[in-house]
């Protein structure tokens, strides 16, 4: 663009004024109706009817980015820089510092480089930090997943539950509900973070059958029931598990540095009154008491009712169906108690694992031992 527009200095939208701001060094009406013209294309792919507003630029983009390229890997090598980009908003080159003391020397590379002060601004940028959403290996619980979605164009996001090894088998658990159709095993693709080929890590392989009462009479008439929200992913070849660990993040946080983690050494059912801790990709590690026990659940929106479930008063949200949900025994030593599926209402639900294995079969959960 700025090739084609002498004095281009960049196009930013301000969807509240209805205007495509448009930065040129000369914003006469010839520069601008060039700039207009090689924008159309992007303006009409734009949601609504932006107006092109020529505004008047100190610098052009092919200056900003010469002054850019010279300088940018040099500051970002610097302890305490966060980011480097490009501002068209703000027609500068922008560095981002999480110390203020660093700007000093960011304008000492600048004046090496002869990038003109009056060109950079220097801001500061709180540090951007890796957290469960974000690519990790080995897999380990409360991670970030994505599978198939019944809309091809969408993908579910959800959380890895917890490592196991079933037999020659060794993959994850996860909510079933996260995957195309409950009940049905369609095979479905599962990646860590997102189905990019790049991260793709397992396949959809077990998922019990949903029944009705006519199989099971606690099951109640009209509706189809099972006993837990959980579906076996078998991993990969190529990708590495670590079986008996799962993520620990900072309370109410999912920032996560990918090496803090809780040992799973034991499992088994929770008590009322029992406190008990979710990790997921959008809350991070959560707490609250055990509430009730073996309580049938209606799942919103749905004909399923969970059979038999646990809740507990921690905090969820979107995208943590699937975490794991442990207990504490000693250090950063866990008790696997369920997986965690929904909330509402200051309440959330889980499914015990003994109740998984009854669906899945038994498998080794823990980082030692059979258990």
């Amino acid at each position: 663009m700025a090739k084609e527009v002498p004095g281009f200095a960049g196009a930013v939208a301000d969807e509240a004024k209805g205007q495509l701001i448009v930065h040129l060094t000369e914003p006469s009406s010839a520069a601008a109706t060039r700039a207009y013209a090689a924008l159309r294309p992007l303006v009409e792919q734009l949601s609504g009817s932006l107006q092109p507003t020529p505004t008047q630029a100190d610098y052009d983009f092919l200056a900003l980015k010469a002054w850019y390229d010279d300088f940018a890997q040099e500051v970002l090598a610097l302890p305490d820089v966060v980011s480097t980009d490009i501002d068209e908003g703000r027609n500068r080159v922008h560095v981002g510092v999480s110390a203020p003391d660093r700007e000093a020397e960011v304008r000492r590379i600048a004046d090496k480089h002869s990038v003109p002060q009056n060109a950079l601004i220097v801001s500061d940028t709180k540090p951007v930090q890796p957290n469960l959403q974000a690519r990790f290996r080995p897999l380990q619980g409360g991670q970030q997943i994505g599978l198939q979605n019944a809309d091809p164009a969408l993908i579910s996001v959800c959380s890895l539950g917890v490592n196991v090894q079933q037999g020659s088998i060794t993959g994850f658990v996860t909510n079933d509900h996260c995957t195309r159709r409950s009940g049905i095993v369609d095979s479905d693709l599962v990646g860590q973070p997102n189905l990019a080929a790049a991260n793709l890590v397992g396949v959809e392989l077990r998922d019990r059958a949903l029944f009705t009462s006519a199989q099971d009479q606690n099951c109640p008439a009209g509706r189809q029931c099972r006993y837990s929200d959980a579906a076996l992913i078998d991993a990969l070849a190529d990708t590495p598990v670590s079986v008996g660990f799962v993520a620990r993040p900072p309370d109410n946080n999912p920032d996560w540095n990918g090496t803090t983690r809780y040992t799973i050494d034991s499992k088994g059912d929770a008590l009322a009154g029992q406190t008990v801790e979710k990790i997921g990709r959008t809350t991070g590690l959560t707490r609250g008491a055990v509430t009730q026990t073996c309580v049938h659940v209606n799942a919103a929106g749905t004909n399923v009712t969970r059979l038999c479930q646990w809740l507990a008063g921690y905090a969820s949200a979107g995208g943590d169906s699937g975490g794991p949900v442990v207990a504490f025994e000693t250090g950063n030593v866990r008790t696997l108690r369920g997986i965690h599926w929904g909330g509402g209402g200051g309440t959330a639900v889980f499914s015990p694992f003994i109740l998984v294995e009854s669906e899945l079969g038994a498998m080794r959960v823990c980082a030692v031992g059979t258990c």
